[in-house]
């Protein structure tokens, strides 16, 4: 048995992702507590605004306390390798599902979603848009819930409203936005119930554009990655608290968005729960080994011409038993030009047996694609050429676009777009190899 101490939490915080569990202890463990008291802790500033609250959290009343030997019986897995693990997955439009249907003390509840950082596309919101999406199992009935915010620069509408959608049985429905130290509770007629706020450890810069090499390129930090509701009516947020480190904080609020419990986990760890509130951390790999196969989409097979070889073939399946990233570019794609030479960086590092890079081109003329490589200095990794006809094969929505496969071929991750770094790209690629049989 052992336990960490997790380090107050009084800060900002900036990325996304985490895995929990939750659970019936039936009488285990009993004497452990959840937490212990955080010395000068201060109680949240509550205040009334027209019908809802809203509630300023200075700090955490406790310091998690992780604990690193989960039961095998009554524990449920939140969050897994940095994403939020959902009881009954998410409908079809919004966050990416991870299904996970364990027996449990507590109902899963409707579903919720809502726009999803990880797939999100610049372009305005309108007034009056929905905020979240709710789907309820029993009725078969879809709502919306809350309005969406609207920036100063419109094409940034859909950024700003990205986040993460959490629900219980006739209870409310939380949105943790991904990128303000915030939750939301609406009530089940879509009322704000209360606005609930936390102090990142240092200053954040709201959601922006920048120019690179003369493109408007968004700017953005994620605070939080993950939201799952838990026993008792608490809710359970995976955060950045420090801008640049990634998620590795479990803040636990409870039924007014106070602000009870936080502490510091490990990057892409299992993170679990019991009904008491007990916090478990362990290795991904025993996470998954809990949870069962991830439900994955294989990803559709191709054999295309090379690119600068038509003689020969580029072939997926000639890659199965490896994590593989699939590329779609085009030289008419600016965000492409900055992007190759990154995955060329990162697929020189990659050892050859284990994982690779494949690009996929979208040019009309393979040619045009060719003189495009040429121009970046080449690339150590080979492409396809679609010849214009990619989009209509595998329905993509733009480029760049990017696909990370298990060693089975299945869809682990997919990216939209590219921002300034390949990081959430290589983070995929590295938790997928940790896990990997």
């Amino acid at each position: 048995m052992g336990v960490s101490h997790l380090s107050k939490l009084r800060g900002r915080g900036v990325r996304s992702g985490l895995v929990l569990v939750l659970g019936a202890v039936w009488g285990c463990q009993p004497g452990r507590p959840a937490g212990e008291p955080v010395q000068g802790y201060r109680e949240p500033s509550i205040s009334g605004r027209g019908g809802w609250t809203l509630v300023e959290n200075a700090g955490p009343a406790e310091d998690l306390l992780i604990y690193d030997d989960p039961p095998e019986k009554g524990v449920h897995l939140l969050f897994l390798g940095g994403r939020a693990v959902s009881p009954a997955g998410f409908i079809r439009g919004a966050q990416p599902a991870i299904d996970l249907r364990p027996p449990t003390t507590w109902e899963p509840g409707a579903l919720a979603s809502a726009r999803n950082v990880l797939d999100f596309h610049l372009a305005p919101v309108r007034s009056g848009d929905p905020l979240l999406w709710v789907y309820d199992e029993e009725t078969g009935e879809r709502s919306t819930v809350g309005s969406v915010l609207r920036p100063t620069n419109p094409f940034l509408g859909q950024l700003v409203n990205t986040g993460w959608a959490t629900k219980r049985p006739n209870g409310p429905v939380v949105f943790a936005s991904a990128v303000r130290p915030e939750l939301v509770a609406f009530d089940r007629e879509g009322d704000t119930m209360w606005v609930s706020r936390w102090e990142p450890t240092a200053s954040v810069d709201p959601p922006t554009f920048q120019a690179i090499e003369g493109s408007a390129v968004p700017a953005y930090s994620v605070l939080q990655f993950g939201a799952v509701a838990g026993p008792r009516g608490l809710f359970y947020v995976l955060a950045a608290p420090d801008p640049g480190t990634g998620p590795d904080h479990i803040l636990v609020f409870d039924t007014e968005g106070v602000l009870i419990r936080a502490g510091r986990v490990a990057q892409g760890s299992a993170v679990l729960v019991d009904e008491r509130g007990r916090i478990y951390e362990t290795s991904e790999k025993e996470g998954r080994r809990r949870r069962g196969d991830p439900n994955r989409s294989p990803f559709p097979v191709f054999a295309l011409p090379t690119l600068g070889k038509p003689a020969e073939r580029t072939v997926l399946e000639d890659h199965r038993g490896k994590v593989v990233v699939v590329n779609f570019w085009a030289s008419w794609c600016g965000p492409c030009r900055r992007e190759m030479p990154l995955l060329d960086r990162f697929a020189g590092e990659l050892d050859p047996d284990q994982a690779v890079v494949l690009g996929l081109n979208e040019d009309v003329r393979p040619g045009a694609g060719l003189a495009f490589i040429e121009e970046l200095g080449g690339v150590r990794y080979e492409s396809g050429t679609g010849e214009g006809r990619l989009r209509s094969q595998f329905n993509y929505r733009g480029l760049p676009y990017t696909v990370v496969l298990d060693r089975d071929l299945r869809v682990v991750r997919s990216f939209y777009g590219f921002g300034t770094s390949i990081e959430p790209i290589i983070e995929a690629v590295e938790q997928e190899l940790r896990s990997a049989r």
